[in-house]
């Protein structure tokens, strides 16, 4: 609910300040996003993503069809049904 906020922030301490609201383990927290361990792993799927078209969360795919932005079950249903179909 706060992705439009942590989504524009500029540094990492938005994050922090949510991790001590959540009352996770902070330290733990801010040494493992200050380390960057997964940058490039994000880096290569926020790369996918935009090869495909997709600017945001939530996308969906099934198959060939494209479905942009959040769904209902009944859609999804719907979308699966008629791939399956084929």
């Amino acid at each position: 609910e706060k992705q439009a906020d942590w989504g524009k922030a500029k540094d990492t301490q938005l994050l922090k300040t949510y991790a001590t609201q959540l009352g996770m383990n902070t330290s733990q927290f801010g040494n493992c996003l200050d380390s960057k361990k997964y940058q490039s792993k994000v880096d290569a799927d926020l790369s996918e993503g935009q090869n495909f078209g997709i600017s945001g969360t939530p996308d969906v795919f099934v198959n060939s069809q494209f479905q942009n932005g959040a769904i209902d079950y009944p859609t999804l249903k719907k979308m699966i049904d008629d791939e399956l179909a084929k």
